[in-house]
């Protein structure tokens, strides 16, 4: 494999097709990261990694590559990726963010009866709602997934999960 810096300046240079290189070295890395980030959670695991090589292609083609360290930059860009993500599915304000947030949201869905009792608070209160907390969250489908199956759009249910997620949080998180 050429050196990073080389196959960069053919990316620039329009040589688009140079970048799956760079896809191949990195993605199962970052994906790992994000995997482990996500505690396991492979949808947003997927829709992140995504998110992460997409800016990096965009950023290197924009010419706005800082080449102190590759990795480096490419970790930071998936480590903030993630925090864009989880902050606008759960639309806690900036203020009120940081890691130990960010890891108790994650922590709540994974302990099983707790999700037995979300379960039930959900049947009891929004029947409909069900649905889509067990497709997003057992099932770890993305939104565009959810939106085909419950004939929605996809925005509207990820923006319907995050309020619902929220009313989750508040109830159950004590």
């Amino acid at each position: 494999m050429e050196s990073e810096e080389k196959i960069i300046q053919e990316i620039q240079k329009g040589a688009f097709e140079k970048f799956e290189e760079i896809y191949e070295k990195y993605f199962t890395k970052i994906y790992r990261f994000l995997l482990m980030k996500a505690n396991g959670n492979i949808s947003l695991a997927e829709d992140v990694c995504s998110e992460t090589f997409l800016t990096v292609f965009e950023k290197i083609t924009q010419k706005e590559y800082y080449s102190l360290n590759f990795q480096s930059w490419i970790y930071t860009i998936a480590y903030h990726k993630f925090i864009d993500f989880i902050k606008s599915i759960h639309e806690v304000p900036l203020t009120e963010w940081d890691e130990k947030t960010e890891e108790n949201l994650i922590d709540l869905f994974e302990k099983k009866e707790k999700t037995k009792e979300i379960i039930a608070y959900l049947e009891s209160m929004w029947e409909d709602k069900k649905d889509l907390f067990l497709l997003r969250v057992q099932d770890q489908l993305r939104y565009d997934e959810i939106g085909t199956i419950l004939g929605k759009n996809p925005d509207a249910c990820r923006q319907e999960f995050s309020r619902l997620l929220k009313k989750i949080i508040e109830k159950f998180n004590h």
